[in-house]
């Protein structure tokens, strides 16, 4: 897989963070939407670098892991796949 390419300036088109919901001209990045594949083009939406890296939160263990960005605290909160203590679901706020 190809690392990102990171753009050093917002689009112009006002399109919003889907993270902070602004659209301030700092650098970013094209994720990709998931199910619009098709012909080897997939539609991507524009994420501050810094959204992401301030909201990343990984969920599961070493065997499965969900990166999750969430623009706010998550309710209800992400439940982990380990165990915490005493048998109880990791909960991630």
């Amino acid at each position: 897989m190809k690392e990102p390419r990171i753009f050093h300036h917002w689009p112009g088109d006002h399109t919003k963070c889907p993270l902070c919901t602004g659209h301030e001209d700092k650098p970013c990045i094209l994720v990709p939407i998931v199910g619009t594949e098709g012909d080897g083009v997939v539609q991507c939406q524009p994420v501050h670098v810094a959204c992401i890296l301030n909201n990343v939160r990984l969920v599961g263990d070493d065997r499965i892991g969900v990166l999750i960005a969430a623009a706010a605290p998550l309710d209800p909160p992400i439940r982990d796949f380990r165990q915490g203590e005493q048998g109880k679901p990791l909960i991630i706020e």
